[in-house]
């Protein structure tokens, strides 16, 4: 499957799906798409609206609010499926949901907290999972 297949699926039918499993490929795709928006929505807006980032404060123009919110609404509706392929991959690992709530909470801590999260997706993106069904099912496909 390519890239923008296995995109496409963990934001269309795997959107909400806590409960089989998810490979490798699909995940690190995902991962550097979720990891890279930020970095590149400024790089558009310092292209496009290159006062956006200059000003400290009001009055921005409309296009300026609007590309701000488009961006904001993009990045919260990442959310549910990061949180869904994140269990995912760990169910492929055969490891449970309580793990991951305790990175959640390991990443609420200032500056240590993106390097946690960080550090635990690599270990997400490499490490392989379970080549045999596990009570989460069978292998993906997509290893």
């Amino acid at each position: 499957m390519s890239p923008l297949a296995l995109l496409k699926r963990s934001l269309t039918t795997h959107y909400l799906n806590f409960t089989s499993r998810s490979g490798r490929r699909e995940y690190t795709f995902f991962a550097l798409l979720v990891w890279l928006y930020p970095f590149l929505m400024v790089g558009v807006a310092a292209l496009l609206l290159p006062d956006l980032l200059a000003k400290e404060q009001e009055p921005y123009t409309l296009l300026e609010k609007g590309f701000v919110g488009l961006f904001m609404l993009i990045l919260f509706g990442l959310i549910p499926p990061t949180l869904a392929l994140h269990v995912r991959r760990l169910h492929d690992l055969g490891k449970g949901e309580l793990l991951y709530i305790v990175i959640l909470l390991l990443s609420l801590i200032p500056f240590l907290g993106v390097l946690i999260q960080l550090l635990f997706t690599i270990y997400l993106a490499l490490a392989p999972g379970q080549p045999v069904p596990n009570r989460w099912g069978p292998p993906p496909l997509e290893r």
